[in-house]
């Protein structure tokens, strides 16, 4: 299966994209992108391909400040644009794709669509003590803004971008529309596919409805389940360590001022 990084480095379409899967995190993402690779679509998108692949943020940022940002001076996006941010990916979810959705669809209007049923208040749950906890958390907090510019990443600041745009400019605002913007992103993806172009699908069903609506054999073994959350915080953790390991190498190479500054940082970090 094709890694995050080796779609990352594409610069053309190398396979057709053939779903989109329309969830937003915590709604099975995770395991519905092990169940299309395991269909054969490749590498599906997925937010957490940045946390393997830093990368990615930068490359996603102009796209997100080309729909988001009043000043940008981007053109529309185009399906070539798409095509090479995404060339080797067969299908994608979670965010920043979901953000996309409309743009991606008129990129793509072969696309089959699927949209993953979750309970609202267990989705609202899941997001808020998962997703937006770590994004606010003092240790995530201080990455983002004092050992992620001296290391020249963009991942935490592109990350929270991504929040803000869906959900609000602050914690408080993010966790006040998180409800009404989810319900928002089913009412309007209902109102625009076709009904036969879209599959409304609930992971307990498993294989079956959606090998049918894919037009795919149903594989062996039971529907792939991975927990969004520790999967999640798994990748959050390895991505701090390696963050930590790369400031304390810094203390090799700089001079006395900058030394000093990043050595304070680093027994800090140790502590938050």
């Amino acid at each position: 299966m094709p890694t995050a990084r080796e779609s990352s480095t594409k610069i053309a379409r190398t396979r057709p994209m053939e779903v989109l899967s329309l969830g937003l995190p915590r709604t099975g993402t995770a395991s519905m992108a092990l169940a299309f690779s395991q269909l054969g679509y490749g590498h599906c998108a997925h937010g957490m391909d940045m946390l393997d692949d830093e990368s990615l943020a930068i490359r996603w940022e102009p796209f997100i400040d080309a729909k988001y940002s009043p000043s940008s001076q981007r053109k529309a996006l185009a399906r070539a644009d798409w095509d090479a941010l995404l060339g080797n990916c067969g299908a994608v979810t979670d965010m920043p794709c979901v953000m996309f959705w409309r743009e991606l669809y008129a990129a793509y209007p072969e696309a089959k669509i699927v949209l993953v049923q979750r309970d609202e208040d267990a989705w609202f749950r899941s997001f808020s003590e998962g997703v937006l906890d770590a994004m606010f958390a003092p240790a995530g907090k201080f990455s983002r803004q004092y050992v992620e510019p001296i290391l020249g990443s963009r991942l935490g600041a592109v990350s929270l971008k991504t929040l803000q745009c869906m959900f609000g400019a602050d914690e408080d605002a993010m966790r006040a529309n998180a409800r009404p913007a989810y319900r928002k992103l089913y009412e309007d993806i209902r109102a625009t596919i076709p009904r036969e172009q879209l599959l409304e699908f609930n992971l307990k069903d498993g294989w079956e409805p959606l090998c049918k609506f894919l037009g795919k054999e149903v594989p062996d073994g039971e529907f792939p389940r991975v927990n969004d959350a520790e999967a999640l915080k798994a990748k959050i953790d390895e991505y701090m360590v390696k963050k930590r390991d790369e400031m304390e190498r810094l203390l090799k190479f700089k001079l006395v001022p900058t030394v000093v500054t990043v050595a304070g940082l680093c027994v800090l970090w140790r502590y938050l």
